[in-house]
């Protein structure tokens, strides 16, 4: 073989070597936790990380299921839901790994004393695109509140939520991972006026049975400088997806790459901390199906 030929074929090498370690990435809304989580990946040594906002986990699967982007964030509950109506999502969603926990932040105004108060109230669901309204949708249904007796607003938390102020909403819902930016940067007059619902009795009575979606969690005291108690709530997971067409070493690289950097990554968002080989293999014996079966 020529000097020439193998001066060419290890630039071929180079270039793909480059584009294997370029990845498009589908985020989530600006002040989300999964806006800053994908924002976290651009500290990557090595790889280059595109981040592509968007309205949260139903684009996600769009985004995803279109191959214009290689990975995204979605909420285990609205992917369940997606494969539902569309069971084709199975072909081109490969399920890499749970990734974060989400916590059900239900706040509303002061004078509201449990969910079923929320009966004719105006409620902040979420944008129609995100995994936010479909947990709302089902904690409301299950505590028997449904749009014929009470306004659904969606629109996405970060234009919407402060409308609780002017009382134009009287609830929103944000599913996140704590603390969540727009809430910890409420004024302090703002936080007399709401607080967070509990939704212990919600879950022991209407989902701990048969449900592989939702856990019970806690919101600790003073998450928050407006909510001085603990707040038990529902836990929803989200999963990191790939396309189909994502090679497998791409997958498994990623993969290693953030495992390998978690300290650097920890600075850019704290979820990363409990991402670790250890959390992969338990998810392994709770939700086989959402763990890939290289890792």
């Amino acid at each position: 073989m020529s000097k020439k030929i193998l001066i060419f074929f290890l630039f071929i090498n180079l270039i793909q070597c480059g584009k294997n370690k370029e990845v498009q990435f589908a985020g989530g809304f600006q002040g989300g936790t999964y806006n800053s989580v994908a924002e976290s990946l651009k500290n990557l040594p090595e790889w280059k990380i595109s981040v592509v906002p968007s309205n949260g986990s139903f684009e996600n699967i769009q985004l995803i299921k279109s191959e214009k982007v290689d990975f995204g964030l979605v909420q285990l509950d609205m992917f369940r839901n997606a494969k539902i109506s569309d069971p084709s999502i199975t072909e081109k969603l490969i399920p890499i790994s749970p990734i974060l926990q989400d916590e059900v932040h239900l706040i509303v105004r002061k004078e509201i004393k449990n969910i079923e108060d929320l009966k004719g109230k105006k409620i902040l669901i979420g944008h129609s695109e995100s995994g936010i309204k479909a947990t709302s949708l089902t904690v409301l249904r299950e505590a028997g509140i449904t749009e014929s007796d009470s306004k659904f607003i969606e629109e996405n938390p970060t234009t919407g939520f402060k409308k609780i102020f002017t009382k134009e909403i009287d609830a929103a819902f944000i599913v996140s991972g704590m603390p969540v930016k727009i809430l910890s940067n409420i004024t302090e007059e703002e936080g007399k006026q709401i607080k967070l619902l509990d939704l212990k009795n919600l879950f022991e009575q209407k989902l701990s049975k048969g449900n592989k979606v939702y856990a019970l969690g806690e919101i600790p005291a003073n998450t928050y400088s407006w909510e001085k108690d603990k707040t038990e709530t529902l836990i929803v997971q989200t999963v990191l997806f790939a396309n189909s067409k994502v090679s497998s070493d791409k997958i498994k690289n990623f993969i290693e790459a953030i495992l390998n950097n978690k300290m650097t990554l920890e600075v850019g968002h704290s979820e990363w901390k409990t991402f670790t080989k250890e959390f992969i293999q338990s998810q392994k014996k709770i939700n086989p199906d959402m763990v890939y079966k290289g890792l």
